[in-house]
């Protein structure tokens, strides 16, 4: 009997931070093969809008005004006040960056890779979350879906 390759897929919002307890789990729990996949999934649904402020309406001194940023999250798709694609971009590309430069994630990939499962990381942007996490799934023939237990899908 020929056993079929698994495609684990692990979904996470990657508006928050990234949670790697559960690549240890699917090690231990399943029974993965070599040949086997294990495909991360990071959602951007949120992003940070920064605003410009100055605080020099706050002193009562003459000293050269004192600008800070101060922002709101808003997710990716909101119809109504509209995102800027570059903000979208620039928050893809930080979370991208972030993945790559994670050491841990970087010996996980090479205990997978040892044990000769293969790991991808692919991010996305949407939003509801949930409808993209299903989209994805879908699209990416899952076998096995693990949600991240802080994604409130």
């Amino acid at each position: 009997m020929a056993t079929t390759a698994k495609n684990v897929v692990v979904i996470q919002d990657a508006s928050k931070g990234l949670n790697l307890r559960v690549f240890y789990w699917i090690i231990k729990a399943l029974s993965l093969e070599p040949e086997d996949m294990v495909t991360v999934v990071a959602i951007l649904h949120e992003v940070y809008t920064p605003t410009n402020f100055t605080y020099q309406s706050l002193l009562l001194f003459p000293f050269p005004p004192i600008p800070f940023v101060v922002g709101y999250r808003i997710t990716v798709d909101n119809r109504l006040v509209g995102v800027n694609q570059r903000i979208i971009d620039k928050a893809l590309a930080n979370k991208k960056e972030e993945y790559l430069n994670n050491e841990e994630l970087a010996q996980i990939a090479k205990q997978y890779e040892s044990n000769k499962v293969g790991l991808k990381i692919k991010l996305f942007t949407g939003s509801p979350l949930k409808d993209v996490a299903l989209e994805v799934a879908i699209d990416l023939q899952a076998t096995w879906v693990i949600l991240d237990r802080s994604g409130k899908l």
